[in-house]
């Protein structure tokens, strides 16, 4: 009697894991859509030890209170029917605001010529934080300049982005 190799456990939780962010991003989609927004993006995140789904809403003419509670209605209804969410979390419905986080290769494209902050999961020429203007977004990559540098960031590197102008 052998042991079952790592790697098959994790096989098996990558498969869980893709599933479960297709469903997620899925039902996350429609409330959006019911509402007549847009999903910009996710994210679980922590908060005094808690867990929080952070879920922003976009629209040509700004999200309001109202529709990210109507969102956050129909996203709570719907994640309990739909997703087998295991833990007990937080749910938070909002706009990206000013300095929104960029999830999408098709985000950054839409605000290349901007000033984007980049924090990095391995540093690239010695930086791990980078502020700079978005000069050129590509399928596997982005390219900042940042006073005389340029730096070739993959998106499997970043961490986070944010549009800070």
């Amino acid at each position: 009697m052998g042991y079952t190799p790592f790697f098959y456990f994790y096989s098996t939780y990558r498969e869980a894991t893709d599933h479960m962010d297709n469903t997620l991003t899925h039902v996350l989609t429609r409330a959006a859509k019911a509402s007549g927004a847009q999903l910009w993006g996710y994210e679980w995140g922590h908060d005094s030890g808690a867990r929080v789904l952070r879920v922003y809403l976009d629209d040509a003419f700004g999200v309001s209170v109202e529709a990210c509670a109507v969102v956050s209605r129909q996203v709570a209804a719907m994640l309990d029917a739909e997703c087998d969410l295991k833990t007990a979390y937080t749910l938070e419905v909002s706009s990206p605001g000013i300095h929104r986080k960029l999830f999408k290769v098709s985000q950054y494209q839409t605000y290349r010529g901007h000033l984007i902050s980049c924090q990095l999961r391995s540093p690239v020429q010695d930086s791990r934080k980078i502020k700079g203007q978005l000069l050129n977004v590509t399928d596997e990559l982005i390219e900042l300049e940042s006073g005389d540098r340029v730096y070739s960031i993959p998106y499997s590197n970043i961490d986070q982005a944010n549009v800070l102008e």
